[in-house]
């Protein structure tokens, strides 16, 4: 009897530990006001780097990027040369959860037309914290690494794109006629000519291939929440094996994409928040003609859900 009491209790134990550590597993770091309060505590953040504004110089990022400055390259809003020193805020992008985090799909403004991604970055320069913008024929060389993206793009002169302001809604990328990019063996080589001291949070710069996805036919792609809450999402499509990644808008019940390349693979990404805590659903996708997906978001954690993301990098 004795020994089949104590039989009873070790089980006990284990079913309430057990449900315990089931519990546990979603109990969140992080408590979230909203998806872009989700987007923001989890996005790749700026690096500051010094620079001479008399002499100028270079800096290489953690990823690789090597940005070049200029000699006497900056002024100030007022028309006054800055020849003091001058601080570099930039942020380089190349993988899709970078982009996802940071909410910068690879999209045209405002058509909402695909892009492939050579690499994004963004740049702010101040003096004093105030916003500085080059000089008339000075220009800013950024070598952004080819194999970060899945290798050099044939095509040889890639399109220079820039964006209005991240902050935007639904705002994307659009042709920058200041800028050109180049090709190396191993690097696209952006020309950065022209920086825009009112957007915020500086000037967002991609280089892009925007004939890419022509060779393949476009179709709608509605995808639509099975469970009504699901409406809140953000909804996301990340591709498999391209350096693309876009935002899916609602048009009231559905989230409807009407350039969607067939026969390309890719991930629908949902996300929502509900009471803190983050919900979300991941669906392979191989697109076919006016394909319907539907999709339901569970509760995850932060964690799961950067993992999962990040193996679609």
């Amino acid at each position: 009897m004795k020994t089949t009491l104590l039989t009873l209790a070790f089980c006990f134990f284990i079913l309430f530990n057990s449900c315990r550590k089931d519990h546990a597993s979603l109990k969140n770091e992080d408590s979230y006001a909203s998806t872009s309060d989700f987007l923001e505590k989890n996005a790749p953040v700026f690096h500051n780097y010094v620079i001479d504004g008399m002499t100028g110089g270079q800096f290489t990022t953690q990823q690789g990027t090597v940005v070049e400055i200029p000699p006497q390259a900056f002024r100030d809003q007022m028309g006054h040369d800055i020849t003091s020193t001058v601080n570099v805020q930039f942020k380089d992008i190349y993988k899709k959860s970078d982009m996802f985090f940071s909410d910068v799909p690879t999209t045209i403004y405002p058509s909402g037309q695909l892009l492939k991604s050579g690499g994004e970055f963004c740049i702010q320069v101040t003096a004093g914290n105030l916003p500085l913008m080059l000089k008339s024929g000075k220009t800013i060389l950024v070598n952004q690494p080819g194999d970060l993206t899945g290798g050099i793009d044939s095509i040889n002169n890639l399109t220079a794109f820039g964006r209005y302001d991240s902050s935007a809604i639904n705002s994307g990328w659009y042709p920058n006629q200041y800028d050109t990019v180049y090709t190396s063996l191993t690097n696209y080589i952006y020309h950065l000519s022209w920086l825009n001291p009112n957007a915020s949070p500086g000037t967002w710069i991609n280089t892009d291939n925007a004939t890419f996805f022509s060779a393949y036919p476009q179709t709608s792609l509605t995808l639509h929440p099975s469970n009504q809450e699901s409406e809140n999402c953000n909804v996301y499509l990340i591709f498999n094996d391209i350096a693309t990644m876009i935002h899916v808008y609602s048009n009231g019940t559905n989230f409807t994409y009407s350039f969607a390349p067939q026969g390309l693979a890719c991930t629908m990404v949902a996300i929502m928040i509900k009471n803190g805590s983050p919900y979300s659903a991941f669906v392979p996708i191989t697109i076919t003609a006016n394909q319907v997906v539907n999709f339901t978001v569970s509760e995850t954690t932060t964690a799961a859900f950067k993992n999962y993301l990040e193996s679609l990098d």
